[in-house]
């Protein structure tokens, strides 16, 4: 697993393109071909970012190949 990296607080790691789990990112074009901003919601906020390993705070946004709109994806937490 990789760990997470919060590259820049400008979105898309200052221009770059945020690579699997780097930050920050708003949307999924702040992030490199293949890959979507796993936004933090109400939802996902207690969720590690799937494929990556760290915790990050709650308003920080990651790349990754999960998209955390798609809840069926997301691993569950413990209380569940």
């Amino acid at each position: 697993m990789t760990a997470l990296k919060y590259v820049s607080i400008a979105a898309g790691c200052g221009g770059l393109g945020c690579k699997m789990c780097e930050g920050e990112c708003d949307t999924d074009s702040d992030c490199i071909t293949g890959l979507v901003c796993f936004q933090r919601t109400d939802i996902t906020v207690n969720i590690a970012t799937p494929g990556c390993k760290g915790w990050t705070p709650k308003d920080r946004d990651y790349c990754n190949s999960v998209d955390s709109k798609n809840k069926n994806e997301l691993p569950h937490s413990a209380s569940d």
